[in-house]
């Protein structure tokens, strides 16, 4: 392998955050998870049961966090350990 490869694979593992993999591995597991759920229940479910289903499966993982963020970020702003962003939104 050439040095440069070397010296680009070796910053890539090194220049992450602690815990990125872990992160990374329990996506990777709920991904899986949730496609095995979707498979599981589209043989067991009726269609109907299914379409209700999966209406309930868009907005837990699409509504639900578009509502949920904005909601987090401002908790996390006020709180009172917040660094300094979360005293700049305090004063604005």
């Amino acid at each position: 392998m050439p040095e440069r490869a070397q010296r680009l694979i070796a910053a890539a593992r090194t220049n992450v955050p602690e815990g990125t993999w872990a992160v990374g591995a329990g996506l990777l597991v709920a991904g899986l998870s949730a496609y095995g759920f979707q498979i599981l229940a589209a043989r067991q479910l009726t269609s109907e049961e299914y379409g209700a289903l999966n209406g309930l499966w868009a907005i837990v993982f699409v509504v639900a966090p578009g509502f949920f963020q904005p909601l987090e970020q401002e908790v996390r702003a006020l709180s009172p350990t917040a660094g300094p962003r979360g005293s700049a939104a305090l004063r604005s």
